[in-house]
């Protein structure tokens, strides 16, 4: 279609309206009132769709592993067997944790490929009547 202003536009023949009631099919000549307007409602809409996206994106992938909250099982007075609950990893994949003893790495725990989380540690060694701190990193 050449416009006014001799304007090429290039319109979807499946657009174009179909004749009715005799009118003659659409020609060379043939004249169209074509009007475009702005659905603001739809515009709107897709804001909010994609605002939502964004929103499930970020609270899925940002979310921070919990600390775990150790216990104390099987308590001797030279060997102590530290478990705990299945860890909250958030968005991260679980690779293994290190247990430290006083502050001091201990060992690793878990993270042997196609084995499930482990939840306990056993550790030997204990001096009678002294203190011990235990934690884990993931």
């Amino acid at each position: 279609m050449l416009g006014p202003n001799a304007h090429l536009l290039e319109f979807p023949s499946l657009l174009l309206p179909t004749p009715q009631n005799g009118q003659p099919p659409l020609g060379p000549g043939s004249i169209l009132t074509i009007t475009v307007s702005r659905d603001l409602g739809a515009e709107q809409q897709a804001q909010d769709e994609f605002n939502d996206l964004q929103s499930d994106i970020l609270s899925t992938f940002s979310a921070s592993p919990a600390a775990p909250v150790l216990k104390l099982r099987n308590v001797t007075q030279t060997s102590v067997c530290v478990e705990w609950e299945g860890l909250q990893l958030g968005s991260s994949t679980f690779r293994g944790l290190e247990m430290y003893r006083n502050g001091q790495r201990w060992g690793r725990v878990g993270g042997e490929r196609g084995k499930k989380e482990t939840q306990e540690w056993k550790t030997g060694g204990l001096q009678s009547g002294e203190e011990y701190t235990f934690y884990l990193v993931l």
